[in-house]
């Protein structure tokens, strides 16, 4: 019995809160608050499903060549390469031959010993082709 009061003076009586409950979850708010605005600032800036565009170029030029030629070459056994890259969008979910920057993707068709080769290429972030940033994928 002898525990009640000195909890009572304490500010912790049950069903009333003092002035310790009430300091304790302002502060217990805030400083929550404040580790989420943190954590929020500190994550690298990202755009749709959480990809940044250097991942949806890198795989956008892996699709055309590793899924959309090949199903095109299966439709055209004739051909060993299409006209231009548009006649790949067919088997891509995609409608434009632009880059996540707006330039256009650029590719290359070849035949080597009678099996053809396509090289697709992004400008990458600087928009200028044949630089270090460029983002490519070969079949």
């Amino acid at each position: 019995m002898t525990l009640a009061p000195a909890l009572v003076r304490r500010g912790y009586e049950l069903g009333k809160s003092g002035p310790r409950a009430h300091a304790f979850g302002i502060g217990s708010t805030l400083s929550i608050a404040f580790v989420v605005v943190i954590s929020a600032a500190e994550q690298p800036r990202m755009s749709a499903c959480g990809e940044t565009k250097v991942d949806i170029a890198r795989s956008t030029v892996t699709k055309y060549t590793w899924e959309a030629f090949p199903s095109w070459q299966a439709a055209h056994p004739a051909m060993a390469c299409p006209s231009d890259l548009g006649v790949l969008n067919e088997w891509m979910n995609n409608k434009d031959i632009r880059d996540p920057w707006g330039t256009d993707y650029r590719f290359r068709c070849r035949s080597i010993r009678g099996v053809a080769r396509l090289t697709v290429r992004s400008a990458g972030p600087d928009q200028e082709h044949g630089t270090s940033d460029d983002i490519a994928s070969d079949r």
